[in-house]
């Protein structure tokens, strides 16, 4: 194989694959009635699954924009962002949900998550360009 073919694989095919058996699972292991959380789960697995791979292919452009260590405390942020969110779901959908039927303040967790990693991320990104 190529390297060219190989770089195909590992940065579109994979992720596709990972999403598929991601969906998949959640669907053999669906609960007898659906509820917002399992679809709010689906959501943010995927979606974690998608930043986790937009860093490992964003580690494949060769840009003189972005520096190496830009890339390293980019890196590390992703991966506290996937760390925290994976283990708030886990928490939440594991132990918190027997306690609250409510998921309003599960979500406000999950996007203020999610806004403070773009917002420290686009903060680092001007901070590397300065």
């Amino acid at each position: 194989m190529t390297n060219k073919n190989v770089n195909i694989i590992a940065s579109v095919v994979l992720p596709i694959v990972l999403i598929m058996i991601t969906i998949a699972l959640f669907i053999i292991f669906k609960p007898k009635e659906t509820t917002s959380l399992f679809w709010i789960n689906l959501f943010f697995a995927v979606f974690l699954e998608v930043v986790f791979f937009c860093f490992l292919n964003l580690l494949q452009i060769k840009t003189k924009d972005l520096s190496t260590p830009f890339f390293a405390i980019f890196g590390i942020y992703c991966l506290y962002y996937i760390i925290l969110v994976f283990s708030g779901m886990l928490v939440y959908s594991l132990i918190l949900t027997h306690f609250t039927d409510s998921h309003k303040i599960y979500i406000a967790v999950l996007l203020a998550l999610t806004f403070l990693w773009i917002v420290v991320s686009v903060l680092t990104a001007q901070t590397n360009n300065d």
